[in-house]
């Protein structure tokens, strides 16, 4: 079953970059929690409407904005994620940053997703060392 979460968390990232909302949605529990170190206002989002909220948010800063899973770690139920994320904003100015996830899938959908500001840090979230 794992394999198949990296799959998903793969295939997520890759609708979402080519703009299909929905596939992503289909992936993705109506109760996703989605929590960590770089959420608006530090508050965890919930459900696919607060997922939704915080997709739009971010695109009204950007004119141009893309999603790269770098690397997917494979943890049974959770998948541990490094993620490029690079744009244009609106006022021109190219950027890049990376950071790191915890995915929890339960059934065939993501149920949680924590973000962390680093790599090291989901990695030690997962219990792992790099």
């Amino acid at each position: 079953m794992s394999s198949e979460n990296v799959d998903l968390v793969r295939r997520g990232y890759a609708a979402f970059s080519r703009g299909d909302i929905a596939a992503t949605l289909d992936l993705i529990d109506e109760d996703i929690v989605i929590t960590g170190q770089i959420t608006p206002d530090g508050r965890p989002e919930q459900g696919r409407e607060g997922l939704l909220s915080n997709v739009r948010r971010v695109a009204e800063a950007f004119r141009e904005l893309s999603y790269e899973p770098l690397d997917l770690i494979d943890l049974e139920e959770r998948v541990v994620a490094r993620i490029r994320v690079s744009g244009i904003g609106r006022e021109g100015i190219r950027t890049e940053l990376n950071f790191g996830q915890v995915w929890t899938v339960e059934g065939g959908r993501a149920v949680r997703v924590e973000n962390y500001t680093s790599w090291d840090d989901a990695v030690k979230a997962a219990g792992l060392h790099e």
